[in-house]
């Protein structure tokens, strides 16, 4: 239950107008000069890590800096030339499952992109496609295909 008194209802309503004609805005005829990388979000990666690397020790590991959130954000893990190693599995219409490859090893791992189906069309990925790709790292529970997965968080054609 809330305790706050009616009688402060009319100067409340009048500080949260007065902050929302004080807010500056760019005018609409500017917004077609603007460019999209000057306002797209910075992705903080906190390391390289190619995905020839990846274990269930290291991640054993990474699970020990829990909890995670504001003040210790997640990991977010960064791989160069990476090879898309099968066609992108389409998961509901808007999300996308890759199959990634690198290194010596050639070891295979799941990539799933939340929202990503869309993007990964139009960079026309296919499988011998080579990327960077920044990710995290997931335990999936699902009992017939779980264990370790990425989790994309930004990628980009490599060259």
């Amino acid at each position: 239950m809330c305790d706050f008194p009616s009688s402060n209802l009319p100067r409340t309503l009048n500080q949260v107008t007065s902050y929302k004609l004080s807010v500056q805005c760019l005018p609409k005829e500017s917004w077609a000069s603007l460019n999209v990388e000057d306002t797209a979000p910075i992705l903080r990666c906190h390391a390289v890590l190619p995905l020839d690397q990846i274990t269930e020790a290291l991640y054993g590991w990474l699970r020990r800096l829990e909890p995670l959130g504001n003040g210790n954000e997640e990991p977010i893990f960064v791989a160069y030339n990476v090879r898309v190693t099968a066609p992108a599995r389409p998961i509901k219409d808007r999300h996308v499952c890759l199959q990634l490859a690198q290194g010596a090893r050639g070891a295979s791992w799941s990539a799933l992109g939340w929202d990503w189906a869309a993007r990964v069309q139009a960079l026309g990925l296919e499988p011998g496609s080579v990327l960077h790709i920044a990710y995290k790292l997931r335990q999936n529970q699902h009992p017939e295909y779980g264990g370790l997965e990425l989790e994309i968080a930004d990628l980009a054609p490599a060259g």
